[in-house]
């Protein structure tokens, strides 16, 4: 799998700090990009990469060169996805964005604009996250 170079911006920090992470990783280090663990649409992820992300203002953020997923980089990403040890991972620092599980609902899945997809993975999975 690929790796991707970004910068990881905090807010209480002066200058970010350089990332070069495995794709599965880096998109879960941009703040947002996901809801509740359920898996958005390669559609959605890439209308957030193109922008090339930002410093987040008051909120942390990550920015990168702009850039798509192809088909076969996003099936490859819900599969590390999939096979992740979610336990293993919250010890390491590698990203930002450790849900309890990821969800793959192909309604959702469906949905090729990202804050369309915010919207419907929280008002479908809010309550159950929560629990």
């Amino acid at each position: 799998m690929r790796s991707v170079k970004y910068k990881r911006h905090e807010f209480h920090q002066k200058y970010p700090s350089s990332k070069n992470e495995e794709l599965h990783r880096f998109l879960l280090d941009i703040p947002y990009l996901m809801y509740y663990g359920v898996v958005p649409s390669r559609e959605a992820i890439n209308e957030v990469l193109r922008t090339g992300g930002g410093d987040g203002g008051m909120s942390p953020g990550a920015s990168w060169e702009p850039f798509e997923l192809t088909e076969d980089d996003y099936w490859e990403v819900v599969e590390r996805w999939d096979q992740m040890d979610i336990a293993k991972e919250r010890e390491d620092d590698h990203f930002r964005y450790n849900p309890k599980n990821f969800v793959q609902d192909f309604e959702i899945m469906n949905i090729s604009k990202h804050l369309a997809y915010l919207k419907r993975s929280r008002e479908k999975y809010e309550s159950h996250y929560l629990a």
